[in-house]
């Protein structure tokens, strides 16, 4: 796990706020990882990374969204700098969190300012040299107890890193009739991802989406919910904002985990809640599932994981690739 402990770090430590993804540096920093486990990979216009091992008939798409939330200058008014939230913040969750803008070594924290969200600069000196339309990314952050992780974009480089482990374990064992089109994502905190069309164009024929959970404890009433903790398994998410997964498929999938004594969890927020990248999968017609890593204190600047969790979702996923391979769905 220590090697995989070092991709996640550098993961976190990179910045991929949505929509700028290779401007910030993440898009890139996958396709080098990657391409050095398996050199049938890509990198596209928007910062897509896809790697594809095998090419055998039944054809398999796993996805991780590779991007985060962040922040941009929208104006500057009576000296303050004023920002917009790329993707969904609870500001007041993140007020006081210390962050820099790309690519111009400027550091300061977000601040709420009544219904306003600011930056403001250790440096006063330096506001001069920040324009409309900079890009603010959280300060970054990576530690480990070998159990726990604390990080900055634990959504979603914790599904990246384990889309990296199941590329580097299956790189050498892949079956003759089965095809993995592994995809690393762009823009899905703002709801902008093509993979839609990275399916369709790979004539995919079932695909597992691999996103953050919530985890609790979280900021919203969780009546009629099921929300995972940390620790007990990877999450198998049922519903979410714009989806409803097969209860077939889901039914399935879980007494094969509980005939491998693999750990999961329940995770059924309101509708309205909980997007990932099935809404996107779905519109191709084809179906599939979302197994999920609980992460709490997502969207802020520091947020937490189970390194028992990552392995549950990655021993999950390989049982579900090979459910497939079976005709299991």
């Amino acid at each position: 796990m220590k090697k995989y402990l070092e991709i996640i770090k550098k993961l976190c430590l990179t910045p991929g706020i949505s929509g700028k993804e290779l401007y910030s540096g993440i898009s890139q920093e996958i396709f080098s990882i990657v391409k050095n486990i398996n050199k049938n990979t890509i990198i596209d216009k928007h910062g897509d990374v896809i790697s594809i091992l095998g090419n055998g008939n039944k054809k398999i798409m796993i996805d991780a969204h590779l991007d985060e939330v962040g922040f941009s200058v929208s104006k500057k008014n009576n000296g303050k700098i004023q920002l917009t939230s790329i993707g969904n913040i609870n500001i007041q969750k993140i007020d006081n969190s210390e962050a820099f803008v790309l690519n111009k070594n400027i550091k300061g924290k977000i601040i709420q300012d009544t219904s306003d969200i600011i930056f403001e600069t250790e440096n006063p000196k330096l506001q001069e040299k920040i324009n409309s339309g900079d890009i603010i990314s959280f300060s970054r952050y990576f530690s480990t107890d070998q159990k726990t992780i604390k990080a900055t974009a634990l959504d979603n480089r914790i599904g990246c890193a384990c889309l990296i482990y199941l590329i580097d374990n299956l790189k050498n064992n892949i079956e003759d009739d089965l095809k993995i089109i592994f995809t690393f994502t762009s823009g899905e905190e703002k709801d902008k991802s093509i993979l839609d069309k990275i399916a369709t164009e790979h004539d995919v024929d079932f695909g597992i989406i691999v996103d953050a959970a919530y985890a609790k404890p979280v900021s919203f009433g969780t009546d009629n919910m099921s929300i995972p903790e940390l620790g007990k398994g990877c999450a198998i998410q049922y519903i979410g904002l714009n989806f409803i997964v097969n209860k077939n498929i889901i039914n399935t999938i879980e007494k094969c985990a509980s005939r491998e004594k693999i750990s999961f969890q329940k995770e059924i927020p309101l509708p309205n809640l909980g997007r990932t990248n099935f809404s996107k999968f779905q519109q191709t017609g084809k179906t599939g599932c979302v197994i999920n890593i609980p992460v709490k204190n997502q969207h802020e600047q520091i947020s937490e994981a189970s390194i028992k969790d990552f392995d549950s979702a990655s021993n999950l996923i390989m049982l579900v690739i090979e459910m497939f391979r079976n005709g299991k769905f």
